[in-house]
């Protein structure tokens, strides 16, 4: 009996899974879709000595980032990216968002695992920070994206991907100049291609 319910588990996964991947073109064809998020899928929350603040406060964050788009020819992909900020630490909380126009390039290699992509994403977004009632102050930020890196397909439709980022940003509060900065980052995330 054992025997029997394992193979027909095998069965309707090849089934749902592998025939209908089969049948698909290549990943990324024009017409396809492209979903993902990267490595900042998270929800922390921190206490102890070393996370705590002067007063004894831990600290809690949650934070995400996804992308979905379309491939208007083979290989280029035009999409949407939107992502979520937010933390907080004794009286201390902040919140941001950010969305915008993205734009990648998967370079179709000889090994049809291995997807090298280049892109660039132009956000825009708000936010607001409050220091417990006594300061707080709404703002408005620009980030000039761009990334490269490598998608492992795991199976035909779903890849893992390792990218580098380099980020240009801009933050100007409600009352008050401009400021700017760069930030250079490593992610780890996943695709999914329909």
């Amino acid at each position: 009996m054992r025997y029997r319910t394992i193979v027909t588990v095998l069965v309707i996964v090849f089934t749902l899974v592998a025939i209908p991947v089969h049948a698909q073109k290549s990943p990324i064809h024009k017409g396809g879709w492209l979903f993902g998020g990267n490595g900042n899928f998270n929800f922390t929350n921190s206490s102890g000595e070393l996370y705590e603040d002067m007063n004894g406060d831990g600290s809690s964050m949650l934070t995400f980032n996804l992308s979905g788009g379309y491939f208007i020819i083979n290989g280029l992909n035009v999409g949407i990216l939107v992502g979520y900020n937010s933390q907080s630490q004794g009286n201390y909380s902040s919140s941001d968002y950010t969305f915008g126009p993205r734009l990648a390039y998967f370079f179709q290699l000889g090994n049809p695992r291995l997807l090298p992509f280049l892109g660039a994403a132009y956000v825009l977004g708000g936010g607001s920070t409050d220091a417990g009632g006594t300061t707080s102050s709404d703002y408005s930020k620009t980030d000039l994206q761009l990334f490269g890196g490598v998608s492992f397909m795991v199976v035909r439709s779903v890849g893992i991907t390792g990218a580098f980022l380099y980020h240009m940003d801009s933050r100007k509060p409600e009352s008050g100049s401009s400021t700017s900065g760069n930030r250079v980052g490593v992610n780890i995330g996943f695709l999914l291609f329909l």
